[in-house]
């Protein structure tokens, strides 16, 4: 009787036990690794990280009617055309960039308004002299606390002189990817080399992981 007992003990026990539901982990930084085929030129050229919530956010290029846009840092005048155009087309759709300029990695936070000026926030010094970009950041720095499930992002390489345009010379193929914010997270690729462009402006592999 007493083995009955336990028998049905530790049947009911069995029974009543509860499923455990894995749960999925959230990163909260971006590591990020760019291959240049030559050593970068932050003198001349900037390098951005572009970043948002929709995959439909837009960057500056030359289209096929001959309307070009530069790619500028938020807030820089363009050489010619109306600034505020900026905003609405390209910059009101971004939630953050990193810049990569003389002075190092910047990062600046959006949104992006014509009325109000942008912030960039010194992120990490630029070691020179190589041809690999390196670079990490927390997420909520610029995406607040509200770190979308899938994060779109594009990155992109601007011949950037004193004065004259400044002009998008590589970016993504395909542009704007989407990763998701789980932490071990990671997206790669490799672009056959340019030789129309400066060895300096020519991608040809990087890397975004989340952890």
């Amino acid at each position: 009787m007493r083995i009955l007992l336990i028998v049905c003990c530790l049947f009911l026990a069995t029974g009543c036990a509860k499923t455990v539901t894995p749960t999925t982990t959230y990163g909260t930084e971006a590591v990020v690794e760019i291959t240049l085929r030559g050593n970068a030129d932050v003198i001349n050229n900037r390098y951005f990280m572009v970043l948002s919530n929709s995959q439909s956010f837009s960057v500056p290029l030359t289209y096929a009617d001959n309307t070009e846009y530069e790619f500028l840092s938020v807030g820089d005048p363009p050489q010619s055309g109306s600034q505020e155009s900026y905003y609405t087309k390209y910059y009101s759709t971004w939630n953050g960039y990193i810049e990569l300029n003389n002075n190092g990695y910047y990062l600046t936070k959006g949104p992006f308004t014509y009325e109000t000026t942008a912030t960039p926030e010194p992120l990490s010094l630029f070691d020179g002299n190589t041809n690999t970009l390196k670079f990490d950041f927390r997420l909520d720095r610029i995406f607040g606390t509200s770190i979308p499930d899938t994060i779109y992002f594009d990155l992109i390489t601007v011949s950037y002189p004193l004065s004259g345009s400044k002009r998008t010379q590589d970016l993504l193929y395909p542009d704007r990817l989407p990763i998701p914010k789980g932490s071990s997270a990671e997206k790669s690729g490799s672009d056959l080399s340019d030789t129309t462009l400066n060895s300096s402006l020519d991608i040809t592999g990087w890397k975004v992981r989340i952890q």
